[in-house]
């Protein structure tokens, strides 16, 4: 992986796209850690934290089945550059809100809104700035990215908050975007013209709507004809509600599991998380020619079923050695969800075709925020009734019985689709 990702960064196009993603990741987990703090502590309410999610959760359902075919129309780098641009406004309008909530729900909405187009022109611009043999790599590096930024952005914006005050994380975070898109504006303008275009938009409303839409379901059409790269996407939405649901009870488990701080649960996760998704990446990267993808990503989900099960009934009895045992299945959990998500990721780059990348990743980011709503509003409730431990259990077996699933059936699905 590391010859790879040395010949990567030689690749100057991918280590723009690849600055602009660190940067508005780590700028957005940044921003929520302020609001987050920001609204707990004005009105003592999670459900007004809630509200929170629910207004960046919105644009995603309103019109995430349409960006994806609107990226497909339009250069990615213009994209990417405007929505840099006016993510960097948009934040910067927070500092103009503290007051009132309901504006910093509605900025929330508007920021989303942007990344709604930002992020599937991100994943889709991958394939076309990254040589086929390096996706893995590069994929390993995003999704390395996305899952580090989380601590990197919460703990800068802690630091910040503390000697200078919330403005200044705000600021921060406005300048990361601007940075972000001076990043992707040295991005090469494309050549080509766009892969999708509507013979008939603009002659008159109603046959630009109905063509619109026409587009739009062919994108759908598509996934239906191509089983495996379904497949693929119902892999990371899945992974996608377990993170959710397991970020949701973080503050349980470390209070009735690990017994400790939540003030202390920060280097207790992260950094075994962080070593254990450069582990699964390395691994995949260096010997993914070898295997099917189905494989992986079977005993991926298989091995992370199992270690949330030990970790749930093993951890809580230990007399001893509690946090460095923890410590271990952390790492197997981050290591075993990065060789489930980033063959799924691979896959489906490699296997969509350019015409209809755009509406590929468009609804894969429509879908993952679909499917987190629910576990963000029922779990907590469920782990009151049930308790924490069962919780935990019936996650893994469900996990481990899918892998057994996915690894009995998979390999038909490839012979019958791929």
């Amino acid at each position: 992986m590391f010859s790879q990702a040395k010949e990567l960064f030689k690749n100057k196009n991918f280590l723009r796209l690849w600055t602009s993603q660190t940067l508005s990741q780590i700028t957005i987990n940044a921003i929520n850690f302020v609001l987050i703090t920001q609204i707990y502590a004005r009105t003592q309410s999670t459900l007004a934290v809630s509200m929170l999610w629910i207004f960046y959760s919105l644009p995603a359902i309103l019109i995430g089945p349409f960006s994806g075919l609107i990226i497909d129309l339009l250069p990615r780098r213009k994209i990417l550059l405007i929505a840099n641009l006016l993510q960097a406004l948009t934040v910067f309008s927070y500092l103009f809100a503290q007051e009132s909530l309901y504006v910093i729900y509605l900025i929330a909405f508007v920021y989303s809104f942007l990344n709604q187009f930002y992020l599937p022109s991100e994943a889709a611009s991958i394939p076309d700035l990254t040589p086929k043999k390096f996706l893995p790599t590069a994929n390993s590096l995003f999704f390395f990215t996305a899952q580090s930024s989380l601590a990197l952005g919460f703990i800068a914006s802690a630091i910040l908050i503390k000697f200078f005050g919330p403005q200044s994380s705000i600021l921060s975070g406005s300048i990361l975007l601007l940075l972000a898109a001076f990043s992707v504006y040295g991005l090469p303008v494309e050549k080509t013209a766009p892969s999708l275009k509507l013979k008939n938009f603009g002659s008159n409303l109603k046959d630009s709507f109905s063509e619109f839409i026409q587009a739009a379901l062919s994108g759908y059409k598509y996934l239906n004809k191509y089983k495996l790269i379904s497949i693929s996407i119902g892999v990371i939405i899945f992974f996608q509600i377990i993170t959710t649901s397991l970020t949701t009870v973080v503050p349980v488990i470390t209070k009735e599991i690990l017994n400790i701080s939540l003030y202390d649960a920060g280097l207790i996760f992260v950094l075994p998380l962080a070593i254990g998704v450069v582990s699964g990446t390395f691994l995949f990267s260096r010997y993914n020619k070898k295997e099917r993808k189905n494989k992986w990503i079977g005993r991926g989900i298989g091995l992370l079923g199992l270690s949330i099960v030990l970790f749930a009934q093993l951890i809580p009895g230990l007399p001893s050695f509690k946090i460095p045992i923890s410590m271990f299945l952390i790492f197997i959990i981050g290591f075993s969800a990065s060789s489930a998500i980033v063959p799924a990721q691979t896959f489906i780059q490699e296997y969509a075709t350019a015409q209809f990348r755009g509406r590929v990743f468009g609804t894969l980011s429509f879908l993952i925020t679909l499917a987190s709503l629910p576990p963000l509003l029922l779990v907590a409730t469920t782990v009151e009734i049930i308790g924490i431990r069962l919780f935990l259990t019936l996650i893994g077996i469900l996990l481990s019985s899918l892998s057994l699933l996915a690894l009995v059936n998979a390999g038909k699905i490839i012979k019958k689709h791929g």
